[in-house]
């Protein structure tokens, strides 16, 4: 019985979810819950004939055995979250992929396999980067009412980066929950909604899902949804995010013909072009080198395309590896040592960034703070890459409705940074942006959770205002942060750690309040002022 459930449920899911997480090694673990109260531990089972493991919780106050379960499987202490306040516990079960939650009896009070919480589209691209270690959820917790799951979701197109999420929520009251909702599946529908939409989130969303539907291969059945690929790649304002998964969705499948008119468009964006050269490596083979053979002759503008182009012409070898290699010769960015690794990496880190952005412009508070954290990690792990990103971003952040606004902590950190190398203008305009907009944000948990980047790039600017002797603002700035109710809060200053990339995480030293700071900053450019106006009189 044990095992037919379980064969149903692989069926379900799929080879490449369900089977994807491998099963824990068992071992005796014990977890707390959040407040103490409770303990969760698994205990290995010593009885040769039915090898597995035993889970049960205690009352740590009372000390009395709350309930005992057999397992059919093991679980990792990464795969178990307990309540805070309440005898219950979440499991993330590894094979299959499920959500089981137990009540204060160690009873199931529900099943949730990953198929019935994500779409087709979305099993598709869940990100397992972190599987072995920590599972297949980014991020399980236990909140006030319920538990909170979230689930890395990649891009259709681009690298490992996890620019969508989805957040799934069981409360401790009524039925599960899940942001943002899933959408139709059905072609013409999903169609009608991309056009009604005016926001770009949304319909990037909205294309996610198409994009799903198009991974079967050209068939009679889809004509009209590969039309809308096609309308798509030949309107020209088109979002540049959109672009690539047309360019995806109709490598899987349009027809021969179709393929062989994606070689004839005029040059684009980047990302877009970039994505032509890979669905003609899967689809047809002999045309992507034709197709590389046209960005090198004609110079394509972009020299991450070029260094793509270059790379398949001199993986093919023979004759097509020496045109490669003509090329680079006479391409002063491609024959430099290292070209073509770092171009490549820039064409992969530009269709991640903007895959995200534009999820800042969401309504949906979630998607801001999840494209948020996207963002957040690209530009911590660009390394020797990241002035390539923060070019990227520059004229995004000079426009007056960018979408960087709905991503305050971006801008911060893109203040920090500048900051770091000493360009105070730039810096200054990034914080003072970033600032702005976080004051314009409506969500408490946003701005609860971007509390240490405002203080410390409001104190930063301070700082800045005092070496362009702006007193006055400066002053002013001061007193409304000494007037905040989170000036007692600690923080890294005069350095602007929280984004300082040559720390670890969390490093700072020491750390005084924001207020502290503040005062220091004020004294300071008294006596500043007051040094300044007496050498005036002198002379």
């Amino acid at each position: 019985m044990i095992w037919g459930r379980l064969l149903a449920m692989l069926l379900l899911l799929g080879p490449g979810v369900a089977m994807a997480c491998s099963p824990r090694m068992p071992w005796p673990w014990k977890k707390r819950s959040p407040d103490g109260r409770h303990e969760l531990a698994q205990v290995l089972s010593r009885q040769s004939r039915n090898p597995g493991a035993t889970m049960s919780l205690r009352d740590l106050r009372t000390g009395r055995l709350l309930w005992t379960r057999n397992l059919e499987g093991t679980y990792g202490p990464e795969d178990v979250v307990l309540a805070s306040g309440r005898p219950q516990v979440l499991l993330l079960g590894r094979t299959p992929a499920a959500l089981t939650l137990l009540d204060a009896r160690g009873w199931e009070l529900g099943i949730w396999p990953l198929d019935k919480l994500l779409t087709p589209s979305e099993l598709r691209r869940l990100s397992l980067a972190r599987c072995d270690s920590e599972g297949w959820a980014r991020e399980a917790r236990s909140e006030e009412d319920g538990f909170s799951v979230t689930l890395p979701v990649r891009a259709p197109v681009g690298g490992g980066g996890e620019s969508r999420h989805i957040v799934v929520k069981l409360p401790w009251v009524g039925l599960f929950q899940r942001e943002p909702t899933a959408l139709a599946q059905e072609s013409a529908e999903l169609r009608r909604l991309f056009r009604t939409h005016t926001e770009e989130a949304e319909r990037l969303r909205i294309a996610d899902e198409l994009w799903g539907l198009s991974s079967g291969g050209p068939t009679k059945g889809n004509l009209e949804l590969r039309s809308f690929w096609l309308v798509m790649l030949q309107d020209s304002p088109s979002p540049r995010a959109l672009l690539p998964i047309a360019v995806d969705a109709l490598g899987a499948s349009g027809s021969q013909e179709e393929l062989r008119g994606l070689i004839r468009l005029p040059w684009g964006a980047p990302e877009r072009d970039a994505q032509i050269l890979q669905v003609l490596k899967r689809r047809l083979p002999d045309l992507a080198g034709d197709y590389a053979l046209r960005v090198l002759e004609e110079g394509h503008p972009a020299a991450p395309v070029r260094a793509l182009a270059a790379g398949e012409l001199l993986s093919r070898g023979g004759a097509a590896a020496e045109f490669g290699k003509t090329f680079i010769a006479r391409d002063a960015s491609l024959r430099a040592d290292g070209a073509l690794a770092r171009f490549t990496a820039q064409a992969e880190l530009a269709q991640e960034l903007w895959q995200a952005l534009p999820f800042c412009g969401s309504s949906r508070a979630l998607l801001r703070a999840q494209a948020t954290r996207s963002l957040e990690a690209l530009l911590r792990d660009a390394k020797e890459q990241r002035p390539f990103v923060q070019e990227l971003l520059r004229p995004v952040s000079s426009a007056p409705d960018t979408a960087l606004v709905g991503c305050s902590e971006v801008l911060l950190m893109l203040g920090a940074l500048a900051d770091q190398t000493g360009d105070a203008p730039e810096a200054l305009r990034l914080y003072t942006a970033g600032l702005e907009a976080l004051a314009a944000e409506t969500s408490a948990a946003r701005l609860e959770a971007a509390q240490g980047p405002r203080l410390e790039a409001t104190l930063r600017v301070a700082a800045l205002l005092k070496e362009a002797r702006e007193w006055r603002k400066m002053e002013a700035l001061l007193q409304e942060l000494l007037a905040d109710p989170a000036r007692r809060n600690p923080v890294c200053i005069p350095k602007p750690r929280v984004y300082d990339f040559s720390q670890t995480p969390g490093a700072c030293g020491k750390k005084q309040p924001a207020e502290t700071v503040a005062r220091q900053l004020l004294r300071e450019s008294k006596a500043e002022n007051l040094e300044g106006r007496n050498s005036e009189g002198k002379r």
